[in-house]
């Protein structure tokens, strides 16, 4: 829990703002500077110089050349980033606690000495056209674009932070590198250090490094003003997109203004807090839950200077964009006659404090909300933000609902399909998770523990008794795999209907109770697995077991909920469909797993299959299969110890007998040759390429040289050397970068990149040459080294919060590695050589055989 006692501030001569916070949970510290400066600093001509600059300050310096800072920081254990918002740039280094003084020396370097050379700014310019292109493929990011520019005549809150594809064209060297000589000083920076340190000698690091670096007198942090909207304001986007979508925008004050935490309680009263809960709050349960919307939020957006508070929804294929507009300011009518009740006010309230705590578990979270507040107020407003949301009155929000939400101050835009879109899979996570959780110093907490208390049920987990939360991960042992062939998607609508109306609770019933607890409850279906997942304070462990429990032994399938959830996979398939990286994705594992295949197929399904799903299936597939599977849980955090769990465990879901289920083999066969197909998806500027070949699974002997090789070529520093070459060198791409989707006897080798259309060939030339390369001339002892310095650091890093806990230890469990897997994972990475890793290498990838997906606008 987040103590403000523990806090340090000083301000050194130059003006750089010091905030340390020592807490010693894991041998874990983050270091991070914050500068006053995004795109709410730029001018026309120059927009999204912030973000531009951002790019390059991992570019080099006399010091540390092009590509060296994040190999350095992997080298050491660690991970560093950047992001830049509206009213901020900040980069961040995480690393093992006594590894940390090298963030402090990087980090002074390039606030001072940033080359911006002129080659490294043209090749960085074709990657953040790139960037753009992909963030433009998605049609909700166009209408964002076309909504706020619309909300906003003068303020630079108009532009969104990439900026415009002409100042992106048109911006030069020296407007980047007068840029950043002008904002990128100490009297305009904060740094925020938190995790295992000691302050007095962290205090002495930064004077040494920071405290001779000069002040700039060129800051200047006045914006322009926006003028008062006195007119209701709207656009319309005619776009191919798979649904209708509408986003209206009100202008509402900075942040600092007294009115700021009722602005947010009214978001969480509207669509909930922290997109962890909410589904009994107003606009999911009148516009989703009634199968008018596939979606529905509120969002306070916080600026230094005044912004908007957006209402947004996206409807079903067949649905309105105007009749969403509707239903939406029905609900802030509502509002505005009836007002809101105690006890609305009062679940938000509780909604938000958790999620506070929900998002204060790691060392790096906890720097970034004390950074995110010295920028827009003062550090100590992050402690006190629980007494601040406890103070906010029914009168408070009635009072902000009546000021702010008035028809002359309202912006709306609509995005209208102009076309279906064709081709697709399900979205899937752009940085697929990869095997490899291991690292160096394991956090001296409770040890890892293992109970079956019943045949069928598998306990795993770390008790943490102080903590005031607890995370859950609970498997059944069923997925998508076990969908029959004429009805895939079974699994999916099963798993969503799960938490859709029990034997003792409705829908609603249901979803009250998990936010009257302010706890987080979800469910999905994967390939071999359906998950609970569960986030709550540590009091409310034993009510959220016993909703998981009713959800998973009694559900009742509603007809009802079964139109609706059938159309919500519908629409999830458009959207799939829409997203160039998934349809990408689904090809290459088309092109790779044959017809009938139980892994060839999207998890959420496909239109045939849904449309077939009835009642009796569900209930079959339960009784067969969620019902009597195996139940894997692996919970972490505020419980006093196993027994206590398992006395828990049992009283929610009983002592009954679950049949052990043998699970069959889901290999295929390597293919003998590649294959390239194109997919056509209309309405896009960027091109995805997924390139993918069967593996060696986690069960091999060689598993690990080859999950090494796998990062030096496309994880190790800025994507490794997949990266280096496609983006670093030639400026192909925004990302390019491979991965390993890990199964026990046969796992997936991809590699994904988003390029121009033009560069397509290029690109994958390329990759094509970096893995030749690799395999003709070998990987060198120092990429080995280095290697094994970030995949162990990750651990530490890894285990920072319990929901990361958690997943490591079900990750333990489906692989069958011990125990004891943390403190064996740097032995088994140190038997791993350049020879192994290349032989590996060799065994397992042939670029030949490499099947590729192409999916984007019209390919020539």
């Amino acid at each position: 829990m987040a103590d403000i006692q523990n806090l340090r501030r000083s301000t050194l001569g130059n003006g750089l703002e010091v905030l340390l916070y020592p807490s010693f949970d894991a041998p874990v510290a983050s270091f991070w500077v914050f500068y006053r400066v995004g795109s709410r600093n730029e001018l026309p001509g120059i927009t999204g110089v912030s973000h531009w600059v951002e790019h390059m300050m991992f570019k080099g310096t006399p010091n540390v050349g092009s590509g060296e800072l994040m190999l350095r920081v992997n080298r050491n254990g660690g991970e560093l980033n950047a992001f830049t918002s509206y009213d901020y740039t900040a980069y961040h280094q995480t690393l093992p606690a006594d590894r940390i003084g090298l963030a402090v020396g990087l980090e002074a370097d390039r606030m001072v000495n940033l080359l911006i050379d002129p080659a490294e700014t043209e090749s960085e310019r074709t990657v953040i056209l790139s960037e753009r292109q992909g963030a433009f493929n998605n049609p909700s990011y166009v209408l964002w674009d076309e909504t706020l520019a619309t909300a906003f005549r003068a303020h630079s809150y108009r532009e969104f932070v990439i900026g415009s594809e002409h100042d992106l064209k048109t911006m030069s060297r020296e407007d980047l590198y007068g840029y950043y000589r002008r904002f990128y000083a100490p009297n305009n920076a904060v740094v925020v250090v938190s995790g295992a340190f000691d302050a007095d000698a962290m205090q002495a690091e930064i004077e040494r490094a920071f405290g001779s670096i000069s002040a700039s007198d060129g800051i200047d942090q006045r914006a322009v003003v926006e003028p008062p909207q006195i007119a209701e304001r709207t656009v319309e986007l005619l776009h191919p997109a798979p649904a209708p979508e509408v986003l209206m925008g009100f202008h509402v004050p900075g942040a600092g203004h007294a009115d700021t935490h009722a602005l947010e309680l009214l978001a969480a009263v509207l669509s909930g807090a922290g997109g962890r809960m909410g589904k009994s709050s107003r606009l999911p349960r009148a516009l989703v839950a009634t199968g008018r919307a596939r979606s529905a939020n509120a969002n306070y957006l916080r600026g230094i200077d005044p912004f908007l508070f957006l209402l947004s929804a996206t409807g079903l294929p067949d649905g309105e964009a105007h009749e969403l507009d509707r239903l939406l300011m029905e609900q802030l009518a509502l509002i505005k006659d009836q007002g809101i009740t105690a006890a609305e006010l009062d679940r938000a309230r509780k909604q938000l404090i958790t999620s506070f705590h929900y998002g204060s578990e790691s060392v790096s979270e906890q720097a970034h909300g004390i950074g995110d507040a010295a920028m827009y107020g003062k550090p100590e407003d992050f402690f006190s933000y629980p007494d601040d949301i406890a103070a906010v009155t029914l009168k408070d929000v009635q009072r902000v609902v009546a000021e702010y939400f008035r028809p002359s101050n309202r912006t709306v835009g609509y995005l209208v399909p102009t076309e279906p879109a064709s081709g697709g899979s399900p979205v899937e996570n752009a940085a697929a998770l990869r095997f490899g959780l291991g690292g160096v110093g394991a956090p001296a907490l409770q040890p890892f523990e293992r109970e079956t208390p019943v045949s069928g049920i598998t306990l795993l987990t770390q008790p943490q008794p102080l903590d005031p939360v607890v995370s859950a991960r609970i498997r059944i042992e069923t997925g998508s795999a076990d969908d029959p062939a004429d009805r895939h998607g079974l699994a999916h609508v099963a798993a969503q209907m799960l938490l859709r109306g029990t034997e003792t609770r409705s829908r609603e019933a249901f979803e009250d109770a998990c936010d009257d607890l302010g706890a987080s409850i979800g469910v999905s279906a994967g390939r071999e697995h359906t998950e609970f997942s569960i986030t709550c304070l540590a009091q409310d462990l034993p009510a959220c077991l016993e909703l998981v429990a009713d959800a998973l032994e009694r559900p009742v399938f509603d007809q009802h909920q079964l139109a609706l959830t059938r159309r919500e996979a519908e629409a999830a398939i458009r959207q799939a469909e829409d997203n160039t990286m998934s349809v990408a994705d689904q090809a290459v594992r088309e092109l790779i797993y044959p017809d009938g295949h139980p892994l060839r197929h999207r998890t959420v399904g496909d239109r045939d299959g849904l449309r077939t799903i009835t009642r009796d299936d569900l209930v079959g597939f339960h009784q067969d299969r969620l019902a009597n599977s195996p139940i894997v849980a692996a919970v972490v955090g505020g419980f006093p110890s196993t027994d206590n769990l398992t006395e828990m465990v049992l009283t929610a879901f009983g002592d009954g007998r679950r049949a052990v289920v043998a699970q069959p083999s889901f290999d295929t066969d390597i293919p003998g040759g590649t294959e390239r197909t194109i997919v056509v998806v209309p309405g896009k500027e960027q091109t995805d390429i997924a390139m993918a070949v069967p593996v060696a699974g986690v069960s091999a002997k060689d598993y690990y040289d080859l999950d090494v090789a796998n990062v030096v070529l496309g994880q190790f520093g800025l994507m490794g050397r997949i990266g280096e070459s496609v983006r670093q060198k030639q400026g192909l791409a925004y990302y390019a970068f491979c991965t390993i989707n890990p199964r026990k006897t046969q796992s997936l080798w991809f590699v994904r990149a988003g390029v121009d259309p033009a560069n397509v060939d290029r690109a994958i030339q390329s990759v094509l040459a970096v893995v030749h390369d690799a395999e003709a001339n070998g990987l060198t002892a120092e990429e080995i080294d280095g290697t094994r310095q970030l995949m162990t650091g990750r651990l530490a890093l890894t285990m920072q919060t319990n929901a990361g806990l958690a997943s490591l230890l079900q990750t333990i469990h489906e692989f069958d590695l011990g125990l004891d897997y943390v403190e064996r994972y740097p032995s088994i990475l140190a038997n791993v050589s350049p020879e192994s890793a290349r032989a590996a290498l060799i065994r397992a990838i042939d670029p030949d055989r490499l099947q590729i997906a192409v999916a984007g606008p019209s390919i020539t």
